[in-house]
């Protein structure tokens, strides 16, 4: 019969839409009484979930998130939304209205899903405290609010920027920086009351903000290295990102 769920329009957008930077497409598993996707891209690797009601187990294929987040946005605000994944494509419907998104099994944000998930585990195994061999010297905790500052800075800094994360152990600051040598530059900090590790610096790129606005609301635990990725685990949801550096390592 195939995977069937019922969700939310406002859960389905928030889960749809959250994936990051230039995520087109998305491979999810429903379990029990969550949707849940994962993608790995060459700027980051995201797991998220949002809760709804499953009718029948099972992956789904979004094909095209555009097309679908399209339809969404004209549905009822309080609308119920019912996937449904076929053979061949997914019918995603709202009352009597609905489309068929033809389905393909090359899912691009999902191609280095074995080896995603294998490092993954073993970051989760080890508490975070390497990734790939390489050690993971600082933790800090933070909040979505600050996130959202940075999530912020390309309206003012502009696109095409590099941003450079800067721990400061001395201080308990965690720094986010932005601009040009000799023209506009920009920063955003925070006061860290948890935090521990040796000072740190890493240079992400132009897509590190809007990396930043896909965390949910709430407390965030963050591992990361000098010169190397930077690992936010939600405390309360099932929501981990790793932002990879500007080497893509």
């Amino acid at each position: 019969m195939g995977a069937r769920v019922n969700i939310s329009k406002g859960l389905l957008h928030t889960f749809l839409s959250g994936f990051g930077p230039g995520v087109g497409d998305l491979r999810a598993e429903a379990q029990q009484s969550t949707l849940r996707g994962a993608v790995g891209t060459s700027t980051h690797l995201l797991y998220r979930s949002e809760g709804c009601d499953v009718e029948e187990k099972g992956e789904f294929l979004f094909s095209d998130i555009s097309t679908i987040l399209s339809f969404l946005k004209v549905q009822p605000k309080d609308a119920f939304i019912r996937l449904w994944q076929r053979p061949d494509r997914l019918q995603v419907s709202c009352g009597m209205s609905s489309i068929d998104v033809p389905s393909s099994t090359y899912i691009r944000s999902g191609l280095n899903s074995e080896t995603m998930n294998g490092l993954v585990e073993d970051g989760e195994n080890n508490q975070w405290k390497s990734f790939k061999g390489k050690a993971l010297t600082t933790y800090l905790q933070t909040n979505s609010n600050w996130l959202s500052e940075i999530a912020g800075m390309q309206k003012v800094v502009g696109k095409d920027m590099t941003y450079t994360t800067r721990y400061d152990s001395s201080e308990g600051h965690f720094i986010v920086e932005a601009g040009k040598k000799g023209g506009l530059r920009m920063n955003v900090a925070t006061e860290l009351e948890t935090h521990d590790g040796v000072d740190c610096s890493s240079v992400f790129g132009q897509w590190f903000p809007e990396l930043m606005s896909s965390v949910p609301t709430g407390t965030v635990d963050v591992f990361t290295s000098d010169g190397f990725i930077m690992v936010l685990r939600h405390v309360d949801k099932d929501f981990l990102l790793i932002a990879l550096d500007q080497d893509g390592e």
